[in-house]
């Protein structure tokens, strides 16, 4: 049962890299201030989301391995550097310059990385009968990033991102 969980848990890790990957913009630029081009945007965005990504990656390389016999401690070790990376991220959104149209919508992309954050670190918690709720938890909140990064995508003129 953990595996089968675990396992449609690394389909989703990668679709969240996938989204991070795609997204472009950012955050909290004071209202009248001038933001940075659609186009700074996007390369900003990415710069930022590269660390993201290939934590997500490892995350998910090392997710596909959990079985029943994988402990929580393995669970929290794993999810350890993603995590870092993710309040890395954050706070690269959160202290850049973004177009004006498009703050709105960054501040819910960090907003929506709240909750996976959350998710992973309650790895620790997580047993065979609570596995499946985790799941749907964590795929849920991976959905309000990826709802996020499209609003955020469509304000940097981006094409929409691929699943």
């Amino acid at each position: 049962m953990r595996q089968w969980v675990m396992k449609r848990t690394i389909i989703t890790a990668g679709v969240l890299a996938t989204l991070l990957t795609s997204a472009a913009t950012s955050v909290a630029s004071p209202a009248g201030a001038k933001g940075i081009t659609k186009k700074a945007a996007g390369k900003q965005y990415q710069a930022l989301a590269n660390a993201a990504n290939a934590a997500t990656n490892k995350f998910g390389a090392e997710a596909s391995k959990w079985n029943n016999s994988t402990t929580n401690a393995q669970f929290v070790a794993d999810a350890k550097p993603l995590i870092a990376k993710f309040n890395k991220f954050d706070a690269g959104l959160i202290d850049d310059r973004w177009p004006p149209a498009a703050r709105a919508d960054v501040r819910s992309l960090v907003t929506s990385i709240a909750p996976v954050i959350g998710d992973l670190q309650s790895l620790s918690t997580v047993t065979l009968p609570s596995a499946p709720t985790w799941v749907t938890t964590f795929e849920r909140d991976v959905d309000g990033v990826k709802t996020a990064v499209a609003h955020v995508r469509h304000d940097l003129g981006l094409p929409p991102a691929k699943d």
